[in-house]
Parts: structure tokens; sequence; C-alpha cells
């Protein structure tokens, strides 16, 4: 890069003209008999103002005639004309193509709309950057861009006043006189009268009046600075961990399994809204979080890039737990994502397509609804009283209520004769009474 101090110098030579002054950085050292406020040389150009490198284009106008005494084109005080003027060279593409930095486009039009509003055209970097919010070198940039197409050339160039004892430097922007390009008038065949920079325009073409109208309404209306665009939809952070509430892996009931299947919902989006692959991983894998207990402790994005496989191959939530319910769910895990991993690793090879997943997932609803059934019934068969206690009843207890009913029936009979005899039976006989009941129990 260039050293900044060595373009605002004056070339040592004591020979050289004051014309070698250079143009393009804008506040810079001037001498009293500069370009527009005395002599100037035309011939001269600067080799660090305008080459090879900065771009050729129809409009590529050299350092030396970037002044008012020396330009092709025409002195105006018109504005509204020179706004015109400055839409041509943008719409038509006839601005030279820099090889770095930004070319001639809305930027350049903010500029010159903001020139436009100054009552004379000097313009401050600082004023500028202020008022469009721009960056120094940026306002650089297309200020060169005006003066390289012919719309700007210099009256007066900016000067750092030297320091005197009475005030420090002072310094100066530079004063540029609005200007339209001789291209411009050839290509709209407009007519002008006098000589020089300062002849006027009297008339124009035929040919020439639709487009001249066109460009008036650019120049009437505002070019603003562009918004950037977002999505309007709120974009997910992978990165984040989300609160997800885990979700019960135990099986259905029976009454839950009489209807229909569990509807998929993981697959559900916005209408409209397309979604490439990352995005489907990553809603894959928080589907799953919330779902699966052992994954709830998970990262996001590390289950994401595990479900890459499936999320490409289109498997649902619902798809991925059942493979998972295919193997008990573990106890203790420590990585989830790895134990992710070994299970997934066969499962697109198992199920390649949608309809293999789908009589895989038709099946394991059938099973699941067989052993929930199962279950039902022994449940009810523990639930249901007998309808008759002789069948189930043991033989010798049949015999003790028999012989008990016995006894009742003597004892209403005989009085209290038997139940007296039977108080002074030995403890013998009822220990041998009590064993053999044990005994046929048994």
């Amino acid at each position: 890069m260039h050293d900044r101090h060595a373009l605002c110098q004056v070339e040592s030579d004591q020979n050289a003209d004051v014309g070698r002054i250079s143009t393009l950085t804008g506040d810079i050292s001037a001498a009293d008999n500069a370009p527009g406020m005395g002599a100037s040389n035309p011939g001269f150009e600067h080799s660090n103002e305008y080459d090879p490198r900065q771009g050729y284009g129809p409009l590529a106008v050299t350092a030396s005639r970037q002044w008012a005494t020396t330009t092709a084109g025409r002195i105006v005080n018109d504005t509204y004309s020179w706004l015109q003027s400055v839409h041509w060279v943008h719409g038509t593409g006839a601005a030279p193509v820099p090889p770095k930095g930004p070319k001639f486009g809305p930027t350049t039009i903010r500029i010159a709309q903001e020139l436009t509003k100054l009552t004379e055209v000097r313009p401050g970097i600082t004023h500028l950057m202020r008022v469009l919010n721009l960056g120094e070198r940026t306002v650089q940039y297309h200020l060169a861009h005006l003066r390289n197409t012919g719309l700007l050339t210099y009256i007066e160039v900016g000067t750092r006043l030297p320091r005197t004892e009475d005030r420090g430097p002072v310094a100066r922007s530079s004063h540029f006189a609005l200007t339209i390009p001789q291209n411009y008038d050839t290509a709209l065949g407009i007519r002008t009268t006098g000589e020089g920079p300062t002849r006027r325009m009297t008339g124009i073409a035929e040919a020439g009046r639709k487009t001249i109208a066109r460009l008036g309404r650019l120049a009437s209306k505002s070019v603003r600075r562009r918004k950037r665009k977002t999505s309007p939809r709120q974009r997910c952070t992978p990165m984040v961990a989300s609160s997800a509430v885990p979700a019960l892996t135990h099986s259905p009931s029976a009454s839950r399994l009489e209807g229909k299947g569990p509807k998929d919902i993981s697959t559900k989006g916005k209408s409209g809204r397309h979604r490439n692959r990352v995005t489907r991983r990553f809603e894959l894998a928080a589907e799953l979080r919330r779902r699966v207990l052992w994954m709830s402790r998970s990262n996001t994005d590390r289950l994401a890039w595990v479900l890459s496989e499936v999320a490409d191959a289109g498997w649902t939530a619902t798809e991925v737990e059942a493979w998972l319910n295919l193997v008990n769910e573990p106890g203790h895990v420590r990585r989830p994502s790895g134990l992710l991993a070994s299970r997934l690793r066969a499962a697109v090879l198992l199920w390649p397509t949608k309809a293999h997943r789908d009589r895989a997932m038709e099946s394991q609803r059938e099973r699941i609804h067989g052993a929930a059934k199962a279950r039902s019934t022994v449940a009810d068969g523990f639930l249901a009283c007998p309808e008759s206690t002789s069948d189930t009843r043991p033989a010798a207890l049949l015999d003790i209520i028999a012989l008990c009913q016995q006894t009742n029936s003597r004892v209403t009979s005989d009085g209290w004769s038997q139940a007296e005899q039977a108080s002074t039976m030995s403890e013998e006989s009822a220990a041998a009474d009590i064993a053999a009941f044990l005994g046929a129990a048994v």
C-alpha cells in the first residue's frame, strides 16, 4: 500500500509543475497556483493517481482531465440534470471497474445525492461518513468513482494550512464542480451551445427523449441504504441446550392400542418452508431427546451428528424409537450418543425403505398389543371370584365342615350330653385329631 504522506506531498523536483498534486485521497496539501487557481499542466498524469490497475471503461477519465479547467464535460449547476447523468453511468455500466474495493453502484448514487444537498460542493469526508453511515475508505473509493467517470471535477484541492503562531493547522475539504460527461451528451443526442466546460444544453434528439424521461424518474427518487435480508422465522441455535422434558418409555395399554398407531409429529413443519438436511437432523435429534429418557442428557448437536445417516434416509422419530425398542432399554447410560451410534449401526441396511419400516412398525405394534392383551387376561383371572367353592376347596376341609354339621345336629337333638362328653377328651386324642387333619390337608 502506498504511503499516504508520500501521496499528499508535492514532488521535490523544482522544475515540476504544481499540477502534480495528488487528487486521490481528498484532503491533501496544495500550492497557490494549483489548477483552478492558476496555471495547470493538462498533459501530466501522476502514476499514483490513475493507471491501468484502476480499470478501464468507456468513461475512464485520466487525472489530468479531472479539473474544472481541463475537463471534456460540461459543468452544470442543475443538480437534477447531474443526477440524471449519474444514473445513466450506473445503468449503462460505463464506469471503470477497479481491481479492488467497491464498484460504482447504489452507494455511489447515495453519495451523489448527498452532494446535491450542499450549497457549495465541498464535502468533508467526516461529514459524509456521519450522514451516510459509511467508513472513511468507502467514501474515498466512491468519490474516486465520481472523479474517474468525469462526474466530479476539481475546482480546488483540499489543503492543510501550515501551523502558525496564531492558530494550528487547518484542513480544508476539496471543492468540486458537478460535471456531465461528454459521452452522456453524445449517447442521448443532446445539443449544446458554447465552448468548453461552460457550454449549455439547447435541445435533445427524439431518440433520447424516452431515455432521459426514465432517467428523470430515477433522479427524482431517493436511493436509500439497503436493508439486509433476514429470514422471517426465528432461527434455532443448535449449540444451546434446551430444557427438554423426557418422555416415558413404558409400553402402552391395551385400550390405547385398540385405535390407530401413534401419529408422528416430528416431521410436521410450517407450510411452504423448505428444510435442508442439517435442519432435519437437528429436528430429529431434538424430538428424540424429548421422547427417549436416556437421551435427555445428551447434547442436541451430538445426537444430530449421530442421526445424520437415518435423518438423510428419511427416518422419523417414531421409526427411530421403534428401532431402539427392538432391544431392551439400558439401565444406566454413560454416553448416550455412543450408545445411539451403536444401536443405529445397521438400521439403514435392515430397514432401507419406507415400506420396510412401516411393516416392521406394524408387526411391532401387533406384538405389543398381544403382550398387553395377555397381561390383561392374567390380571382378570386373578381378580375374578369362583362361582362355587365345592370344586376349589380341599377334600379334608370338606370333611371337617361335614363333621361340624353333624356335631351341631347332635347337640341340637341330644342337648349338651354330647358336648359334655367331648369336653372330657384327653389332650392326646385332640393332638391326634389335629395331626390327622394337617396330614390330610397336605
